[in-house]
């Protein structure tokens, strides 16, 4: 995805893309960059990595997903939106009504990333007024070991109120969490709702229940760092900024989704919103999928879902018309049909008192 992303960007530079991997790395960054002669670099830095600009020499260069988040006069740094992502994760969580949320940190937890999520954890939950818990391992040592953690872990889910749910900081963390609730017997989602960041499709696949989680858009962050990399290509005395990219949305799976299992035809109502909200989908025609009256239909609803049908169709357009937009080379006119308005003007009056803002504003504002 990182690398579509820069791609797209670069097809209209006509630059040519050379993906060199940290197997190369060995090499030396002098000689991969005597060897390439590239016009600008994109770096995206592994976890024990410790790439300077200095090591660059002049290359015009730009750090994707780089754990620190300072910017130097002349590199900028593109990193991901933990705090949107957060705030992301914990709607997902409190539609199940759960009476205590909670946050697991990472194996690591000095890591910036993870620092920077829990902070936005307690900063949100705290405006809230939201009962939560952050766990706090008992460990001198850096990374905390699997066993010890678990052990650990185990005892902090079984004091929590119930039902409850819980932010792990990435989808490694949430299966781990996943596996303690399994061994202390805490049914996974009915008792205790878990929900990732990151959405890798292996882990939270191969989790039992599968792993809900948040989706980054790595391919439009990759794409800000292509183009800011062309203007630090363009302008040499250009100074280096620092710019987020917001989340894509959840994929959401079965550790969160325990108030559907309560009401099948809710459940099927919400499938019905999620694949046709954008394609002119009415409150009308959802609900004829019910077998009772409307107004039963909407107090079912509501109850397992904390919204009524048109606000969850009006949610899911919401999300979609965020998701197009982050995306640059969507055309904006487009926007309204391909999110199942009729006019464009009813799209932008809907978005802007949805979000208080135009949605050429909410561009700017989230992608520079």
């Amino acid at each position: 995805m990182i690398l579509d992303g820069i791609c797209r960007f670069a097809r209209t530079c006509r630059w040519h893309v050379e993906n060199v991997s940290s197997k190369e790395a060995p090499l030396g960054i002098a000689r991969l960059l005597a060897f390439w002669k590239p016009v600008g670099c994109i770096v995206e830095p592994g976890p024990a990595s410790n790439l300077s600009p200095d090591a660059f020499g002049g290359t015009p260069l730009v750090f994707l997903n780089h754990e620190s988040d300072e910017s130097t006069e002349r590199v900028s740094v593109v990193g991901m939106d933990h705090a949107a992502c957060v705030n992301l994760a914990i709607d997902e969580l409190l539609a199940g009504k759960p009476v205590h949320l909670g946050y697991v940190p990472f194996l690591i937890p000095s890591r910036p990333w993870n620092i920077a999520r829990q902070n936005a954890f307690v900063k949100s939950l705290t405006e809230r007024n939201t009962p939560f818990s952050v766990f706090r391992p008992r460990s001198s040592a850096r990374r905390i070991q699997r066993v010890n953690l678990l052990r650990q872990l185990r005892s902090w889910l079984k004091a929590l109120p119930k039902p409850c749910g819980i932010l792990a900081t990435n989808d490694e963390t949430a299966s781990v969490v996943a596996v303690a609730c399994s061994m202390e017997g805490l049914a996974v989602p009915q008792e205790v709702s878990v929900i990732g960041i990151d959405d890798d499709p292996v882990i939270c696949m191969n989790s039992d229940p599968q792993l809900s989680s948040v989706r980054p858009n790595f391919a439009n962050g990759a794409y800000m760092a292509a183009k800011l990399l062309d203007r630090a290509i363009r302008h040499p005395q250009w100074k280096g900024k620092h710019v987020v990219y917001p989340p894509e949305g959840i994929t959401r799976r079965d550790s969160t989704r325990f108030f559907l299992r309560k009401d099948s035809e809710v459940a099927a109502a919400l499938r019905l919103i999620q694949a046709k909200a954008c394609t002119g989908l009415t409150a009308d025609q959802v609900h004829e999928t019910f077998s009772c009256s409307r107004r039963t239909a909407d107090e079912r609803f509501r109850a397992a879902t904390g919204k009524s049908i048109l606000e969850a169709i009006h949610e899911a357009r919401l999300a979609r018309m965020q998701e197009l937009l982050s995306n640059p080379a969507q055309e904006l006119s487009a926007i309204a049909n391909l999110c199942g308005y009729f006019s464009q003007n009813a799209a932008c009056k809907f978005f802007r008192i949805k979000t208080g803002m135009t949605m050429s504003a909410w561009r700017r504002r989230h992608l520079g």
